[in-house]
């Protein structure tokens, strides 16, 4: 599988994976203490949705416009969420996962972006230039990663590994670097990102995965638009293994996720669950 973010930016995908990022970032700051954002696979910060690339899947009318295209009420866990993408909509734009954490982030708090692929840093580069919060590094993620920890600016921290799953072997190299990373900072919150495809009609991940998370909390939201068919379909659903989750986090998530499963789900297929561990 290939998730380049140009080609899917607004899908259903970005849309859990944003709005959950920033339920966890709006608990943090609930808290005065400073914190530190760190990303793997940042992207571009920013999307054209008028774009060649972003017009060629039109994922976002699926997702992001499909949502906002709804008539009733939302969920109040979506209000952070719908406040920045309505603005960033009105420009024909979709903003990327730092851009959101850089919207809730205070002056003491840090960021810091992680891009390997070239012209893809450049665009990231350019977009938070003139924010003293954010430091970016165009380094290979897994890396990456283990050098940056523990954060110099912050005791608290929350981290997103996210990669566009290119390689056969991600899931296994996300697990490695979660290792290595709880050893050098084992409060902070995680955030692991998977797709589900039509070749991976249940959610797993790593078998190995298990064993590094045993003796941490852990909440794993699970979202499926599409129930598996005889076709191929690409993707299904999408996942996110949170480790170390704020108090609170799991009850916004059972307001949120089926409500998702309503309103992005298709004819009817949409489906949620929220787990309280992985299985292999």
């Amino acid at each position: 599988m290939n998730y380049h973010h140009s080609y899917h930016a607004g899908s259903f995908a970005d849309v859990f994976k944003h709005s959950i990022l920033t339920l966890i970032l709006q608990h943090i700051v609930k808290k005065p203490a400073p914190f530190c954002y760190v990303e793997t696979h940042a992207g571009a910060g920013f999307y054209d949705l008028s774009s060649d690339q972003a017009l060629k899947t039109q994922e976002a009318d699926a997702g992001v416009r499909q949502l906002l295209a709804f008539q009733g009420a939302f969920p109040y866990a979506l209000e952070g969420y719908l406040k920045h993408v309505k603005e960033a909509l009105s420009m024909d734009h979709y903003p990327g996962s730092p851009d959101f954490v850089a919207m809730l982030a205070r002056p003491e708090d840090r960021l810091i972006l992680n891009e390997f692929h070239a012209g893809t840093f450049q665009a990231l580069k350019a977009h938070f230039e003139r924010d003293q919060r954010v430091a970016m590094h165009q380094r290979d993620a897994y890396e990456f990663l283990p050098a940056v920890l523990p954060p110099k600016h912050a005791t608290r921290g929350l981290i997103l590994i996210d990669p566009p799953f290119e390689k056969r072997d991600e899931a296994q190299s996300m697990t490695r670097v979660l290792r290595q990373a709880l050893k050098k900072f084992r409060q902070g919150i995680y955030g692991l990102w998977y797709p589900i495809t039509d070749k991976q009609p249940i959610f797993r991940v790593d078998p190995d995965l298990s064993e590094v998370l045993q003796g941490f909390e852990v909440c794993v939201p699970v979202l499926y638009v599409r129930q598996p068919g005889p076709e191929p379909v690409g993707l299904i659903g999408t996942a996110m293994v949170i480790v170390n989750p704020p108090f609170g986090l799991q009850a916004s998530l059972g307001l949120l996720l089926p409500f998702f499963a309503d309103v992005l789900g298709v004819a009817g297929e949409g489906s949620w669950a929220v787990l309280s561990e992985v299985s292999s």
